[in-house]
């Protein structure tokens, strides 16, 4: 079996750190220790080990997100939650519908453990709602799981009650499953919320990433039916066996404080994306449907349209020193992924430099 090559995360990588103007950072800048409320006392370099996986951090992702602490897997991060996920719920031959745009790597992991993927597209003409409809035809023809994230990564999209009412009832006509990415979740006001509860057809996977400036920690986890965070134990004794205690033991000193720090990063993306709006109020050659939360959104640049979106930002990169993220990343050549979880003048001054390559896409 073929391993895919997750494009987007090379590009990523390659262009971590780059550009003054950093528009195309994926989360919030990283926050510290002290941001935190830890003492560096407090960080351990070895955890009790259990036949559960990590029992503290379960209960606490189980009493935020009001589940059984049974329904609760600790993961290394979203990626791995997702990636045990799709081991779990498909394999060689198994058929899967995934959203277009995507985040590469949801599609990407079902790929990587054999499953046949094909694609439903969300499109900014209808906010980028589900194209429910044609979800039920992927279902009828056979597709056992369908992903979907939440908020919808690029566009900012959320997944509103009706959608996933709507999800709901066509996975259990058909006996599927549903795979919802809650990584940027969060970033919608309190209380904190879920696809998944127990005994309905979803799966859910998150982490301190994206809200929280917590990517390093690698902390995730994913919310399951007991029988799948099973499954999902006994693959994952063959991956990582154990979370890092140091990650673990910071998470779980911080855990009181979660709230406060999204608030703070909720109040600057609220922000920031009046900056992002007024500033597309300008811009009569842009389309997009505004998020509904979260630090990005998706543009639709008609200048790029048959062009190499990926050679223009890279262009951007050096000539005006502003990064963005190339649509091609997402499926969705053409247009160009911004996000503003950054200082508020510095995404001003980023907006003007891209404002000016834009006059003049070449």
């Amino acid at each position: 079996m073929d391993i895919p090559r997750f494009r987007y995360m090379d590009w990523a990588k390659a262009h971590n750190g780059k550009g003054e103007y950093r528009l195309h950072a994926s989360g919030m800048p990283a926050v510290t220790l002290e941001d935190l409320g830890v003492s560096p006392a407090e960080v351990k370099l070895s955890r009790p080990v259990s036949p559960r996986p990590d029992p503290e951090v379960a209960e606490a992702v189980a009493a935020r997100y009001r589940v059984p602490a049974d329904c609760v897997m600790p993961t290394c991060g979203t990626h791995h939650a997702n990636f045990l996920a799709a081991r779990v719920l498909a394999g060689p031959g198994v058929r899967v519908l995934c959203e277009e745009p995507f985040y590469e790597a949801v599609p990407g992991v079902f790929r990587a453990v054999g499953a046949e993927v094909s694609f439903f597209r969300r499109r900014r003409e209808e906010g980028w709602r589900l194209p429910v409809a044609e979800i039920r035809r992927g279902l009828q023809d056979g597709a056992r799981v369908v992903c979907v994230t939440d908020l919808h990564n690029p566009s900012g999209a959320r997944l509103l009650p009706d959608d996933l009412a709507a999800l709901e009832a066509a996975a259990r006509d058909h006996g599927a499953t549903v795979l919802v990415d809650e990584v940027y979740r969060d970033f919608l006001p309190p209380p904190v919320g879920t696809a998944f509860f127990a005994g309905g057809p979803f799966v859910a996977t998150t982490s301190l990433t994206k809200v929280y400036g917590l990517g390093d920690l690698r902390i995730g986890w994913a919310l399951a039916s007991p029988e799948i965070v099973r499954r999902m134990q006994d693959l994952n004794h063959f991956v990582v066996v154990n979370l890092p205690a140091p990650s673990a033991s910071v998470a779980m000193a911080a855990w009181k404080n979660l709230d406060a720090v999204a608030a703070r990063h909720r109040e600057v993306a609220a922000r920031n994306f009046r900056v992002l709006s007024e500033w597309m109020r300008g811009r009569g050659d842009l389309l997009w449907s505004p998020p509904d939360g979260g630090i990005s959104a998706f543009l639709e640049v008609p200048a790029l349209a048959g062009k190499d979106d990926v050679a223009w930002v890279e262009r951007l990169f050096e000539e005006k020193g502003v990064g963005v993220v190339p649509g091609t990343m997402f499926g969705q050549p053409g247009g160009i992924r911004i996000s503003f979880g950054i200082a508020t003048e510095t995404l001003r001054e980023g907006l003007g430099r891209l404002g000016i390559a834009l006059d003049r896409p070449g």
